[in-house]
């Protein structure tokens, strides 16, 4: 399988659709940091399934949205696709081109997607089980994931040798099989109580069946009674039926007459109101013909004031160009005055003009022979400062020299001492390190058997813990027992006061009676006040049978009142036993004189005050055995013959028998079968404080025990040996450190006393060059104050020369401005004495024009005014018109409102007689409702269509009374026979099947735990064989890695911590390169802990070779040698797997194949160059 691309958008820092193509070997990844280039990493670690937002870098998972820049919007969603050839056929799928993909939307949203099919991440990770492909894999590693592969953080290096062995799926199927395990315990659990609910209701409904079918018989006896009932009933509803079809016959003809009389009249209404409309329509014409006339008059006096304000503006107007022409005149003079003024002043100005160009021109001449001397002499002045310049920089440097070496001198004289004392003092810290040394190392012989005294009393503890430990799973387990037990006695207690609350399987006589409080405070059922053994409770109360629903009472006055409360409610009957008679009327014990025969008397028990009555229910009864033949001749003739288990019970003159109803012997003593289940419950909860209690101890115990652990002593005194064990490693590495200081400060005292000499030669050299230049540079700054003399006499007389030339010529341009002013003054006067001429000139041609506008408007006026005079004269003749018209209209109206009053009068007698047919119809309806009643009774109640008993007659020969009393007696024998179960049959049979189906679930589950529990057998077996094999595998290949990236004299090892439980040991690694024994990995440099754990990752890939592996910067700790070898495994292992390193190391950079560089040329978006190196190579 290999990695074909990776495409982006919207990932992090990738806003644009990037992608990234892999090439077969080597792809490098390079960029500055904080460019992006993890990002990439991330990109495929979250497409692969990641959940853990730290293993992405993140707080939250919306952070991997693009979040926008100052200059571009966040993105909507992030998308990474990852493109697979699978042309190894190592993943299960019959393409050879896969493409997985992962959208992540801010409200939440994620969907992954297999080639464009959306499906779940439980499909993608089944996919590329055991392929060493995974969001956790080795195939992807980080610079920080090396430090947690070598501490083991998270148990992190378990992981990996489990995905290499390929036993991850085990596992899982293991926690998988577990989780049904339990699940199926739980559902064992609630099957038992299920089985022991459905087993008390099952004896429940058996009774309530046997009653339904005796129920059915009566209710069937008493439907024949109530069909010939109906008859009668039926019969009754056709005669009434015809005598209100005759009165309603009557009042519809009377409706008819009433209906006829409106419509004639509306005939007449509608008539009138149609001459009305028109009358109106002519009415409303003139009117409007009117109010169109004024309008028209109120136009023609609008139009008059118009014309009067026109002829106004028209006359202001022409007042107001007179007086504007007048003005005009005037100003034309004034202009023409100044045009003459301007003319003279001009010819005086032009003669100054030329005055003052002389003079200027004469300065100018002066001026530029002074300027000519100034510029030869400053040439010679700045010649000669240069030179100047020149020999004062070369004096400045000779000084700045000898300052340095001065400078140098004492540096190196200050350094000197500063290398002796140091000497000094190093010397001594030498001697100090050497006596810690000793002392630290007896220090860490004492700490380390501290270690191992705690160790052995840390393993004694744990030992007691875990026998604590077990002794509370025992308790709990107990109590789990007295948990199950204490819910079926409860639940039994429950039912068994339900039945008794509710009196479930009494007549409703009985029901009542147990409601009146004021009567039954001393009554009791015979079925409450005796009670016998379990044994023998089904055969007693199958004889007692006929007698367990009557009440015992003191006297015959309280049964009296017990049958007065009945009949007065219609409740029923009931049936009485009196104490009293019972004193008086005692039968004669007689001895059956077998052996195995047992007085029934002897078994009941019942209070002594009953001990009357139960002599006299049970005198003379005997039980016997379940043997299928008895001699029944060897008893007495009087004697009643009881079978144990209730099959047969025999009498005086006969026998009855039969099956057993699995209800039976549940009446019988009720109350104290509830007391007895009261005590029972009472005990288990007793049983249960005290195993709570015993538990609680145990507990606080177990607490004790953790809380006397010694382990976070160990771990501190664990800590400390480790502590002085660095100490003493530090120290030798200190003193190491000394002797090199020692040799290296040799070296230097040697060096300083040979610069010193050096620079003693340097400083004569520089004082002899110093005092050449020193009479050079005063020589030539004589000179150079001479020649700044004579530049300072030119440049006075060329300043006095230059300052004549430009106040002429300052005069010279005032005048020329002066000229120029009055010229510009002189057109304008020209051209405003124009535009005058031509205002006057206008002005009046437009009098002309409005003189004849007033006479136009002043003709216009008298017409319009004529006009409106004779309008006013039309306008009062129209008036009178609609006046008349007005008239015939409300005439008119009259007559519509005495047509409609009679309507209403004819009307309002329909609606009596309509009342009178609703009345009657009211009468239909409520027969019709009583014959419906009659239906829906036949139909629910009894299941007989009506329409069946329509044609019949009743049978003339009975008596319609005599019918309503005999049903009326039968429902009250319905009414009087208790409660039912209609669906007792039904829900028997129901309940009976979904027992067996239980009863056989359980089985089932039974099977299913035995199978769970053989395959977890099966998966650790599996599993160990595998991991052990991986394991000695990778071992060796871990070896080998390690002295190819060490040398051959380097120790490595992988050593399992529990051989007893492999699957859970931990690994510990043994790395001990040449001339070091470390007790501890961390006690290793950065540079070695990186190759031993690339050591490891390669021995992983040796065993099962990843078909990708991406390396995120875990080249930064190695030196340049190191690179080498890192750079040449690499390569080695190219040939199998693709490889992409993301790295910052030059070296690497040049060993890749293809290079993508990660560039941020916009701040906060990430680019990628690629660059190909195959084909230079």
């Amino acid at each position: 399988m290999r990695l074909i691309s990776l495409e982006i958008k919207g990932f992090k820092s990738f806003p644009e659709k990037t992608t990234i193509n892999f090439n077969d070997s080597i792809t490098g990844v390079v960029g500055p940091n904080g460019c992006g280039k993890s990002n990439v990493v991330d990109a495929i670690r979250w497409v692969l399934g990641e959940q853990k937002t730290t293993m992405l870098r993140s707080e939250k998972m919306e952070n991997v949205i693009f979040n926008g820049t100052k200059v571009r919007k966040p993105s909507s969603l992030a998308e990474v696709s990852l493109t697979f050839e699978n042309d190894r056929n190592l993943l299960p799928t019959e393409y050879h081109t896969l493409t997985i993909s992962r959208h992540y939307y801010r409200n939440g949203d994620s969907e992954y997607k297999l080639n464009n099919i959306t499906c779940r991440l439980k499909d993608i990770t089944s996919l590329f089980l055991d392929t060493g492909i995974s969001s956790d894999s080795y195939a992807i590693i980080e610079l920080q994931m090396i430090d947690e592969i070598l501490n083991d953080k998270d148990n992190s290096r378990r992981k990996l040798f489990e995905q290499a062995a390929g036993i991850s799926k085990y596992k899982a199927r293991k926690k998988e099989t577990l989780n049904k395990l339990e699940a199926t315990q739980l559902d064992l659990n609630r099957v038992d109580d299920l089985l022991f609910e459905i087993e008390n209701n099952l004896k429940a409904l058996e009774g309530q069946a046997k009653k339904t079918e005796r129920y059915y018989k009566l209710k069937e006896e008493y439907r024949n009674l109530s069909i010939e009932l109906a008859l009668f009933t039926l019969d009754d509803f056709k005669k009434s039926f015809d005598s209100l079809k005759s009165s309603q016959q009557q009042e519809e003809e009377k409706k008819i007459a009433q209906e006829t009389q409106i419509i004639l009249l509306e005939a007449t209404l509608q008539k009138e109101k149609s001459e009305n409309i028109l009358k109106e329509k002519r009415m409303i014409a003139a009117q409007r013909e009117q109010n169109e006339f004024v309008t028209a008059i109120r136009q023609k006096e609008n139009e008059k004031n118009i014309l009067s304000e026109n002829l106004k503006f028209k006359e202001d107007k022409k007042q107001s160009i007179i007086v504007q022409n007048q003005k005009a005149s005037e100003e034309l003079n004034i202009i023409a005055d100044a045009i003459d003024t301007l003319h003279a002043d001009s010819k005086n100005e032009n003669a100054l003009l030329a005055m003052s160009v002389t003079a200027r021109d004469l300065s100018k001449i002066s001026l530029d022979g002074l300027r000519a001397d100034y510029t030869s002499t400053k040439l010679r002045l700045d010649d000669q400062a240069k030179l100047f310049h020149e020999t004062e920089k070369e004096f400045s440097e000779i000084e700045r020299e000898s300052s340095i070496n001065e400078v140098k001198k004492l540096n190196l004289l200050q350094e000197k001492e500063r290398a002796r004392i140091d000497h000094t003092n190093r010397k001594m810290e030498q001697e100090q390190l050497h006596s810690l040394h000793n002392t630290y190392k007896n220090e860490e012989q004492h700490k380390k058997d501290l270690l191992l005294e705690l160790t052995d009393a840390t393993d004694q503890l744990q030992q007691e813990v875990n026998r604590n430990e077990e002794s509370v799973e025992e308790v709990r387990d107990q109590l789990r027992g007295i948990h199950r037990d204490l819910d079926a006695r409860q639940n039994e207690y429950n039912l068994t006061k339900s039945f008794i609350d509710n009196m479930e399987g009494f007549p409703e006589s009985i029901k009542y009676l147990k409601q009146q409080s004021d009567w039954t405070s001393n009554a009791k059922l015979l079925s409450d006040i005796v009670s016998c053994p379990s044994e023998y409770r089904i055969a007693v109360e199958n004889f007692l049978e006929p007698w367990l629903n009557f009440y015992v009472v003191a006297d015959m006055q309280e049964a009296l009142h017990a049958v007065n409360l009945l009949s007065d409610a219609a409740k029923g009957r009931a049936s009485f036993f009196v104490l009293n008679d019972f004193e008086k009327d005692i039968k004669p014990d007689i001895d059956s004189g077998i052996f195995n025969a047992i007085k029934a008397i002897d078994v009941v028990e019942a209070d002594s005050k009953y001990e009357h009555l139960v002599a006299y229910l049970l005198s003379g009864v005997f039980l016997l055995g379940d043997e299928n033949e008895v001699d029944f001749s060897a008893f007495p003739k009087e004697a009643r013959l009881i079978s144990k288990n209730g099959k047969y019970i025999r009498t005086l003159h006969g026998i009855s028998g039969g099956q057993v109803g699995a209800f039976s012997g549940k009446r019988l003593g009720r109350i104290k079968n509830l007391k007895s289940l009261e005590s029972e419950i009472n005990e288990l909860k007793d049983k249960e404080n005290l195993l709570q209690q015993s538990a609680q101890n145990l507990q606080l115990e177990l607490a004790r025990l953790k809380n006397s652990s010694r382990s976070s002593e160990l771990n501190n005194v664990r800590e400390e040996h480790n502590q002085v064990k660095n100490k003493v490693t530090g120290i030798i590495a200190k003193l190491e450190n000394l002797d090199g200081f020692f040799a290296h400060h040799r070296v230097r005292m040697e060096a300083i006393e040979e610069s010193l000499l050096k620079l003693e030669e340097e400083q004569t050299q520089l004082k002899v060059q110093h005092s050449i230049l020193s009479d050079k540079k005063s020589g030539q700054q004589e000179l150079l104050i001479r020649l700044s003399s004579e530049l300072a006499s030119v440049e006075s007389g060329l300043s006095l020369a230059s300052e004549q030339f430009n106040q002429k010529n300052i005069l010279y341009l005032q005048q020329q401005n002066k000229i120029s002013h009055m010229q510009r003054e002189l057109e304008y006067k020209n051209q405003q004495f124009q535009a005058t001429q031509q205002l006057i000139e206008k002005n009046k041609i437009e009098l002309q024009e409005i003189d004849e506008g007033i006479i136009i408007l002043q003709e216009k006026l008298r017409l319009v005014e004529t006009e409106i005079i004779h309008d006013y004269g039309v306008k009062d003749a129209m008036a009178k018109a609609i006046t008349d018209a007005e008239q015939t209209y409300y005439e008119s109206r009259g007559k519509i409102n005495e047509a409609e009053e009679q309507i209403r009068m004819h009307t309002k007698n329909k609606e009596q007689v309509d009342h009178l047919l609703n009345e009657i119809h009211d009468k239909v309806t409520e027969l019709k409702i009583q014959l419906n009643s009659l239906k829906d009774r036949l139909q629910i109640e009894f299941k007989v269509d009506i329409e069946s008993l329509m044609e019949r007659e009743p049978d003339i020969e009975l008596n319609a009374e005599e019918l309503k009393q005999k049903a009326e007696r039968y429902r009250n024998r319905i009414d009087t026979y208790g409660e039912i179960n209609p669906m007792a049959m039904e829900a028997f049979n129901e309940m009976k099947q979904r027992h067996d189906f239980i009863v056989s679930q359980k089985t089932d589950l039974m099977n299913a735990k035995t199978s769970l529990m053989e395959t977890i057998g099966e998966i650790e077996n599996t599993a160990k064989t595998q991991f052990l094999s991986a394991f000695s595998s990778i071992k060796e290949n871990f070896i080998r890695t390690f002295k190819s990236l060490f040398t051959e004299e380097d120790e490595c090892d992988l050593i399992l911590e529990n051989q007893d439980n492999i699957l859970e040991s931990k690994i510990q690694i043994i790395a001990k390169p040449k001339g070091k024994r470390p007790q501890i990995i961390d006690q290793l440099s950065g540079g070695e802990k990186t190759l031993t754990a690339i050591s490891l990752l390669f021995a992983l890939y040796l065993y099962k070779p990843a078909p990708f592996c991406i390396l995120d910067e875990v080249d930064a700790p190695l030196d340049d040698a190191n690179i080498t070898k890192f750079n040449k495994i690499i390569r080695d292992f190219s040939e199998r797997s693709q490889f992409v390193l993301v790295t910052h190391n030059k070296q690497t950079m040049a060993a890749v194949d293809v290079i993508y560089g990660i560039t941020m040329q916009e701040e906060g978006v990430s680019k990628v160059v690629p660059v190909d190196f195959r084909s230079l190579n």
